[in-house]
């Protein structure tokens, strides 16, 4: 099974392109037997469905369905909605891609799936942990498979950048999206680093017993000063 035909967003197909600030990835179908058998296929197909359209429109305009009017308009419905779904999956076989623009300040996913468009925005700030995992996935036919993402986690939520069937197509742009400097794998929440970074900081002596921590929060009389001579406490 070709992995394009799983995936739009495989590496194999991908072209990076750098920027003024940053850099991009465009991702397109791979251009295969597969899937220009199945997309000259379709091509074929949708010349049908077209004439088996016009033809259904024209009898219900003229009037020539006669008796047959309601089953041909509850026909046409379904031929239509066929034909609009496998227009969008031709159109993606031909011109669907996923577009990654990596900014110092942004993250920006644009995919295009026939006449499909969705566009998706994350700050910098909030894409963390870059790196390579898995999904459980099954083909059309029920069979288990294991796919291969570069994934990193956007706010709370987990996305996929890149994916493939196979571990090896994504090494390359794991590695280039690593280098680039502009986020690193493996890392952590802003805030969880602050956190551990202020307690290796923190010098030894400034941990309060535990006997005094429930005079914190309260008035400066109560406060305990460790470091002070008993005689001014």
């Amino acid at each position: 099974m070709s992995n394009s035909i799983l995936t739009f967003n495989n590496p194999r197909s991908m072209k990076a392109n750098k920027l003024d600030s940053g850099i991009e990835f465009v991702f397109t179908p791979e251009k295969n037997c597969a899937t220009t058998g199945i997309a000259a296929f379709l091509g074929v197909w949708l010349l049908g469905w077209l004439g088996g359209e016009i033809a259904a429109i024209s009898a219900l305009i003229t009037g020539n369905a006669k008796s047959g009017y309601c089953f041909l308009i509850f026909w046409l419905t379904g031929w239509s909605v066929g034909g609009f779904i496998f227009i969008n999956i031709f159109l993606a076989l031909l011109f669907g891609k996923r577009v990654l623009r990596i900014k110092p300040l942004s993250l920006e996913i644009q995919d295009t799936f026939g006449l499909w468009r969705k566009r998706s925005y994350f700050p910098m700030s909030d894409v963390h942990n870059l790196r390579i995992d898995t999904e459980e996935q099954k083909t059309h036919d029920d069979k288990p498979y294991t796919l291969w993402c570069i994934s990193a986690d956007c706010g709370d939520k987990r996305t996929v950048l890149a994916s493939s069937a196979k571990e090896s197509d994504l090494t390359e742009v794991f590695e280039t999206m690593k280098n680039s400097g502009l986020f690193s794998p493996n890392l952590q929440k802003n805030t969880d680093a602050a956190s551990e970074a202020g307690k290796e900081n923190a010098p030894e002596n400034s941990t309060i017993p535990e006997q005094e921590k429930s005079t914190q929060g309260g008035t400066d009389d109560e406060m305990y000063f460790p470091d002070l001579p008993d005689d001014l406490k």
